[in-house]
This record gives C-alpha cells, sequence and structure tokens, in this order.
C-alpha cells in the first residue's frame, strides 16, 4: 500500500494522526503539522498521514499547507492495513488514532496540542 502511493521503502516512516475528532480544542494547527510533515521529508522521511473517514478534511488541510506532499492514508486503510503500516513506523506524531494499542516495539511517539483558553 505504502509503495502504491509513491513511499521510498528503503526511508524510515513517520505517520502523523492530524484528526483529533475526539478533542477539537485540542487539535494542533494544520499549518503546523505540514511544517512537520515537510522538515520530516526533508530529512528523508516518508510521510504519511493516517486518521478515520471523518478526519479526511482535516489531513486535506495539512496537504494545502505543506511543500512536500504526505502519503494520505487518511479513511483509506481497514484495521489490519493501518496496524501493518504502524508496524513498520519509525516515529509516530499523534494524541489518538489506533496507534498506542497497535505498536508492539519501541518507537519514537510525540503529541503536539493546541493549547485553547475556555
Amino acid at each position: 500500500m505504502l509503495r502504491e502511493h509513491g513511499a521510498r521503502l528503503n526511508s524510515p516512516l513517520t505517520i502523523l494522526c492530524p484528526g483529533s475528532i475526539n478533542s477539537r480544542a485540542k487539535r494542533w494547527p494544520a499549518e503546523c503539522y505540514a511544517e512537520l510533515a515537510d522538515r520530516l521529508a526533508e530529512s528523508g522521511s516518508n510521510v504519511a498521514l493516517i486518521g478515520s473517514p471523518a478526519e479526511l478534511d482535516v489531513s486535506d488541510d495539512v496537504c494545502q499547507h505543506a511543500r512536500s506532499q504526505p502519503i494520505v492514508l487518511t479513511g483509506k486503510t481497514s484495521v489490519a492495513e493501518a496496524k501493518a503500516i504502524i508496524e513498520r513506523v519509525h516515529q509516530v506524531h499523534a494524541d489518538h488514532c489506533p496507534v498506542y494499542k497497535s505498536l508492539h516495539k519501541a518507537i519514537e511517539i510525540t503529541t503536539s496540542y493546541q493549547f485553547t483558553q475556555t
């Protein structure tokens, strides 16, 4: 699946989960995810966006702001496919999604939150 979307199979893979539909208040801005995706791509990493079909608009927004073009898998994977992709990753940036339950190896997981005033 990754190869079909242009991934370089000998390069590291980073997954970004920008949706956070469970809490829009803490969602990191799409522009920030785009900048992160660009920096990761410049460092040689494949960057993939994943999430549920309800989060596709957020992934599209990230892509509109990115200079690089992340691999958009948001809403396109079954649970089994997402798990297989997650098992291949080198770094994850997420505060949700099936990432935490699916990992069976030591990788770097980063979370970012948008602060809001109430």
